[in-house]
């Protein structure tokens, strides 16, 4: 079996993770497969990768030959809620298991020493960690509370979804939900992390777009050599499953600072409540 440590990414949603896994897969040994959560939706609905093509045609994942437990599938819907133990210890423990073999099975066909999956969700992470917790690299990435508050809010066209079927797009959440679900979420992680034997590493978005080399040396990651330009990502060079939408919709994405948050006046109630709570997770 493949040796490689999994480099999984978390834990709230419009943190720009999708962004930072792809420019991980930049890197000749690391892997990115997006959010792996999916993957049982993805392949029974025959969704699109990134690559342009449908699951089931894609040169990558049609070499994966795995098929989710029913226990899996049920669970991959609860965890993408948030919803805990909702199949028990003995299910979490066997959603992992089954995790882990579909890993394998991707170690084994990308050939690298680092996969990369942006699922978020911590009850994934919990399920992952009670098996092998030594191969994960839990990176906690943090972006400033009023740009995912802003991103949240705003309702987007879902591509990964075949046009013969019916057109979906994401939820609107307010912005107080996001706020509060931010300040838990990113406590739950960094709880949790501190807890087990998983290495972690806390990231702010903010300077990741500002140096991503110089942030990637730092995580410790032997990813070998850069590929391609160092500030730009080609989407369709990746296999990930789930994630922004822009993967789908844009050729070229530059890595670069856009915070709404920048845009908004810092004497205002809410920039100083979400710049407060930004400074005390970022440390």
């Amino acid at each position: 079996m493949k040796n490689y440590q999994l480099i999984y990414i978390g834990p709230f949603g419009y943190s720009g993770s999708t962004l930072v896994d792809m420019y991980l897969s930049k890197y000749e040994n690391i892997f990115s497969i997006g959010e792996a959560i999916s993957y049982s939706t993805w392949k029974a609905e025959n969704r699109l990768c990134t690559c342009r093509e449908l699951i089931h045609e894609c040169d990558f994942w049609s070499k994966i030959n795995h098929t989710p437990s029913e226990n899996s599938s049920a669970f991959s819907r609860a965890a993408n809620n948030n919803l805990p133990n909702i199949t028990g210890a003995d299910g979490l423990r066997a959603y992992g298991e089954d995790q882990w073999v579909l890993l394998d099975k991707i170690a084994s066909v990308c050939d690298a020493n680092y996969i990369v999956d942006s699922s978020k969700s911590l009850w994934r992470l919990k399920a992952l960690a009670l098996t092998r917790p030594s191969k994960i690299i839990a990176c906690h990435l943090i972006r400033h509370p009023y740009d995912v508050m802003t991103s949240a809010q705003i309702r987007k066209l879902k591509p990964s979804i075949p046009a013969d079927k019916n057109v979906a797009y994401t939820k609107s959440y307010p912005k107080w939900r996001t706020a509060l679900k931010w300040v838990l979420q990113n406590h739950a992680f960094q709880k949790f992390c501190a807890s087990h034997e998983i290495t972690y590493l806390k990231i702010s978005y903010e300077v990741f777009v500002e140096k991503p080399i110089e942030v990637i040396r730092k995580m410790g990651i032997d990813g070998g050599t850069l590929k391609g330009e160092g500030n730009t990502i080609i989407p369709a060079e990746n296999h990930n499953i789930s994630g922004s939408r822009w993967r789908l919709l844009q050729d070229r994405v530059s890595i670069r600072s856009d915070l709404k948050s920048t845009k908004m006046s810092r004497h205002s109630i809410a920039f100083k409540l979400s710049d407060y709570i930004y400074e005390h997770a970022s440390k």
